[in-house]
């Protein structure tokens, strides 16, 4: 039997592949998002006091930083701490629900979602991608306070800090620069320049990536690469082949110099049907994937663990599309039963939602998810559990 444990112990057990008292739970972040609607339900519901600052909201209508109160009222074992990338930086706004930033791309509000409305590399050539006005990755004020906020965490908390030094990645960050249908012509017809912009991206997200470790990393236990999606629901985006020659060798290099910087597991995100991927992402360096998108081709939770549970571990898997936002507290709990018995035997398992918990997902039904998962996440009580299928 395991003694109770706290969020940090915990989480150090299960990352190694070992049982600890229960599974890890995570809310927030890039990996683990509410949207702020969510969020207030949410807060309303549970009677606690809300405070949500005006920059602890992404462009993206995320909350960046949730209250503590409301994370140990759920039982949540993780804190993100993030540098201020140039995503997250408006550098103009507009009168119609948008603005520019410091990428150069217009983001607009359109009804309920914030999307990339303008492509500033869309008609370049390798000489203009040479001229670009690229972020400044090396401005200091970029980490301003997060030295003080991870130390703080670390000595006045338990959580794992989870470190989000980039916003984006190199693949989808080439899309919204260059547009996406223009950028898979680059990968099959224009590879010179295709390399040449994920060279520059790349450039910036090392420089982003140094700065933020040389400010954090005493303090972390992981960090996240998000994100980066390389499958629809039934198939890869990119061929295991043009992934091998564009992607791998590029992100390979950025988790290597991360691994070389800090005592931290890498987490990395896609969604979508990304088996075929998987054995390559554990060769990168990868060791948490994210989000286990399980209605996608491939990502059932029996298959992944019988074939890679052994050598990575897995952070998500309750199904945000169908399950939280249109089931039942009843049918979230057993829904999180089944996906624990699957999951977490062995450790390697963190719980969260596969997606953001979006605008609409009422809060009885995030609550009754951290509930389950608290239940059945214990390891001494572990037992068989029936399959379940959401549309039963």
């Amino acid at each position: 039997m395991v003694e109770a444990l706290n969020s940090r112990e915990r989480v150090k057990l299960i990352l190694e592949h070992k049982e600890a008292d229960r599974i890890p739970i995570d809310l927030g972040g890039r990996i683990a998002p509410i949207r702020h609607e969510a969020y207030s339900r949410l807060v309303e519901y549970l009677k606690l006091e809300r405070n949500i600052k005006e920059m602890e909201i992404d462009p993206f209508l995320f909350v960046l930083y949730p209250d503590i109160k409301l994370l140990d009222a759920l039982g949540i074992d993780f804190y993100h701490i993030y540098t201020r990338g140039p995503e997250y930086i408006k550098v103009r706004e507009y009168s119609d629900r948008g603005h520019l930033n410091e990428w150069g791309i217009t983001v607009k509000t359109v009804d309920q979602y914030a999307q990339r409305v303008t492509h500033p590399l869309s008609d370049a050539s390798i000489d203009d991608i040479e001229k670009y006005n690229w972020p400044d990755a090396k401005s200091r004020d970029r980490h301003r306070g997060l030295r003080q906020l991870a130390r703080h965490l670390f000595n006045s908390t338990n959580f794992s800090i989870v470190a989000e030094p980039v916003s984006a990645g190199i693949f989808e960050m080439a899309q919204h620069l260059r547009g996406p249908e223009n950028f898979y012509v680059d990968l099959m017809l224009n590879k010179d320049f295709a390399h040449t912009l994920l060279d520059k991206i790349l450039d910036v997200y090392l420089q982003l990536t140094e700065g933020f470790l040389e400010e954090v990393g005493s303090y972390i236990d992981i960090v996240a690469l998000i994100s980066d999606d390389y499958g629809s629901n039934e198939s890869l985006l990119v061929s295991p082949e043009l992934f091998d020659e564009f992607f791998a060798p590029r992100y390979r290099k950025l988790i290597k110099i991360i691994k070389s910087k800090v005592n931290a597991r890498v987490l990395w995100h896609t969604d979508g049907a990304v088996f075929n991927l998987i054995d390559r992402l554990i060769d990168m360096g990868v060791d948490i994937l994210n989000p286990i998108q399980p209605t996608a081709k491939g990502m059932e939770h029996s298959l992944l663990k019988e074939t890679f549970g052994s050598r990575i571990s897995f952070h998500g898997g309750i199904d945000s599309q169908y399950v939280l936002a249109g089931g039942t507290p009843e049918e979230i709990s057993r829904y999180v039963k089944d996906a624990v018995s699957k999951l977490a035997p062995g450790g390697g398992y963190i719980l969260a939602a596969s997606h953001g918990i979006q605008y609409q997902v009422p809060p009885e039904n995030v609550v009754a998810m951290y509930d389950a998962a608290k239940e059945y996440g214990v390891y001494q009580n572990f037992k068989t559990r029936t399959i379940y299928s959401y549309q039963e």
